[in-house]
């Protein structure tokens, strides 16, 4: 298709539709129409290779031109005057293609003039219901999606059969059903993921209807930003999707009977990010739920009895918490990502706080190296693992212990940090990256993640080598102002605590502990004693407790202290936790550092995204664990 682009652009008359047709990021979004004919031709036999790759450049040539026009109808155009021009240009390039191919006294013209007429009556249709209009139902919904753009796709059909020496009036209807089932399946899901535009368009959906009609029924007037919160809440979202499915799996089967493999293997990957996107949605539906079962009255109040008192309480509570909020199978989880909730790591980071602190733990967790069981093993949950049972097994070491030792070993990299990852075909494989995307920002050396293994090697004798070369790598990447950089996290404290903790008790580390712990001081508000997220500017309980955890590791500035435990014990709420926020930073892949991502969503899923633990263990756990330390240097 690519080449019969180019070779159409070779006049010089249609140069200015370059930019158009040669849009790769589109041509993706349109992959199906570049490869339609390729799984038609076997139906289609008896015409010339050249005349079906010319006939599937025409329609994809008039099918951009359409959506062009469309964009501008719906306001979503930035240059409508540009759009406009190049929509026309499109439309009559193919037409002019298309008379050259089918003469003019063929029955094709008039079924064309039908689908534009077709196409007309739902764009006239659409904008009369968002306003008044007839009665609506599902089925009104279906004829204007069809209208809008499976009626586009019948001309390639048409014009095939017009081709062909014989007609087949059976073939031409089941392609034709097998085009209205996936646009139709497209439309339901493409509900979803426009809705908030759509609403701010005053564009009229399925999707849309089915909220506003829901919420009327409840006599609940709304803003749009509780309506998208209700698509998903209400379970309309799901319906959608089951729509979807529905019509993707009545177009497979026309597929597999017509033995369209590309069709059937296009609609079978459709299928799977529809089942996909239903797991997401009831994910989140448990994630607000969790949420919404957590306390938010305080445990304690400001002097309501001394400080001793308040921190024995708090840290009872905070057990209590932790133990009560386990899996039955014994673990914790928290942060829910695409790759669903996290379980390993969480109750690696979690154990090791509380056996550190020599909090009895009425049961040992299962513990492996990876986020959960659908990802790969990482360099940062082996880490805490390895810690983990490190205390746990100071006399006989086990045998998974040596297991995990050995497979963490493999994420130190040359420069002697460690990274995340390491095995990038299983990486790219478990997030179905395209090779054109780079993974390098997820398999290099972090500090944040090596801060945190140059902690644990210094529990292993034999590791010294790995340590220095650690600890060398960390020195090289120290910042100038004293802080190192986070890559996985919204302040650059995780780092910089765990890298203090790292080289305080080092020989000849001195002056640059000193410029990263004047460095951590600097930045607490001295008028309350906390520290806030780099990305919110807020006080952040997660970040406090890690910048007193790394100044109680320097035995230095204990006194000033006493206000930020204050504080912390102040943000406690009564069933023990401490709130969460959107700690964990999920950069894509290909950036190498954190600031290089503009602009963060705050999501549980993709990347880019700035995700809370929502179930409160990881802060809570941090925060217990600088109130131990706290405990531990005064008594």
């Amino acid at each position: 298709m690519k080449y019969l682009v180019e070779k159409f652009l070779e006049n010089p008359r249609r140069s200015y539709l370059k930019e158009s047709l040669l849009n790769s990021a589109t041509n993706k979004k349109h992959l199906i129409y570049f490869t339609i004919v390729d799984d038609l031709q076997k139906l289609f036999s008896d015409l010339p290779e050249t005349e079906l790759q010319r006939l599937a450049f025409i329609n994809y040539s008039y099918f951009r031109g359409v959506l062009l026009i469309d964009s501008v109808a719906d306001g979503d155009s930035n240059s409508p005057g540009k759009a406009m021009f190049e929509a026309m240009a499109l439309i009559e390039a193919s037409l002019q293609e298309l008379a050259w191919l089918i003469d003019a006294d063929s029955a094709f013209w008039p079924k064309y003039n039908h689908s534009k007429t077709q196409y007309a009556q739902a764009v006239m249709l659409e904008k009369k219901i968002s306003s008044q209009g007839p009665p609506i139902d599902k089925s009104l919904f279906e004829t204007i999606y069809e209208g809008k753009s499976a009626t586009l796709a019948y001309n390639l059909i048409d014009a095939l059969d017009a081709l062909g020496k014989t007609s087949h009036i059976e073939r031409v209807n089941s392609l034709k059903l097998l085009l209205k089932h996936i646009h139709l399946a497209y439309q339901f899901k493409d509900d979803i993921d426009d809705f908030k535009s759509d609403l701010a368009k005053s564009q009229y959906t399925y999707a849309i209807h089915l909220v506003n009609s829901s919420l009327q029924a409840l006599g609940h007037q709304s803003g749009n930003d509780f309506k998208y919160k209700y698509l998903f809440t209400s379970g309309i979202a799901q319906t959608l999707l089951q729509e979807s499915t529905h019509h993707f799996h009545r177009a497979l089967a026309i597929a597999q009977e017509l033995d369209l493999n590309m069709f059937c293997s296009h609609i079978q990957s459709e299928l799977h990010l529809c089942r996909a996107q239903v797991s997401e949605i009831n994910a989140l539906i448990y994630k607000t739920k969790v949420k919404l079962s957590k306390s938010s009255l305080p445990l304690l109040t400001k002097g309501a009895s001394a400080l001793d008192e308040q921190l024995k309480l708090s840290i009872e509570k905070a057990t209590e918490y932790l133990f009560q909020n386990t899996t039955p199978n014994g673990q914790w989880e928290d942060f829910l990502t695409s790759a669903g909730l996290s379980n390993y790591w969480v109750t690696a980071y979690t154990y090791y706080h509380l056996i550190k602190h020599n909090i009895k733990v009425p049961f040992k967790p299962s513990l492996e190296g990876s986020f959960n069981d659908t990802l790969v093993s990482d360099g940062d949950t082996l880490t805490f693992t390895i810690a983990a049972l490190a205390l746990h097994e100071t006399e006989n070491p086990s045998s998974q212990l040596k297991k995990h030792l050995d497979q963490w070993l493999l994420f130190r990299q040359p420069d002697g940090g460690w990274a995340t990852y390491v095995d990038k075909a299983m990486l790219r494989s478990r997030l179905k990256l395209d090779d054109e995307i780079s993974v390098a920002g997820w398999i290099r050396s972090k500090p944040c993640v090596t801060a945190a293994a140059c902690c644990v090697l210094g529990s292993f004798a034999d590791l010294k080598k790995e340590r220095i070369a650690a600890e060398q790598y960390l020195l090289a990447c120290q910042h100038a102002e004293g802080f190192w950089e986070s890559y996985w996290w919204t302040s650059d404290i995780y780092a910089t605590s765990w890298a203090i903790q790292a080289l305080n008790d080092r020989p000849g580390y001195t002056q640059q502990c000193e410029k990263a712990l004047s460095w951590l001081t600097g930045t607490r508000n001295h008028e309350k004693g906390f520290w806030s997220d780099d990305h919110t500017n807020l006080p952040n309980p997660f970040y406090t407790a890690l910048a007193v955890q790394a100044i109680l590791a320097t035995k230095k500035n204990l006194k000033d202290l006493v206000q930020s435990i204050q504080w912390l014990l102040q943000q406690q709420k009564v069933d023990g936790s401490w709130p969460s926020t959107r700690i964990l930073a999920i950069p894509a892949t290909n950036v190498l550092h954190r600031a290089e991502v503009k602009s963060w969503r705050n999501s549980s899923f993709g990347v880019n995204t700035l995700v809370d633990d929502h179930n409160r263990i990881f802060t809570t756990v941090t925060a217990l664990g600088a109130l131990l330390a706290w405990k531990h240097s005064h008594s």
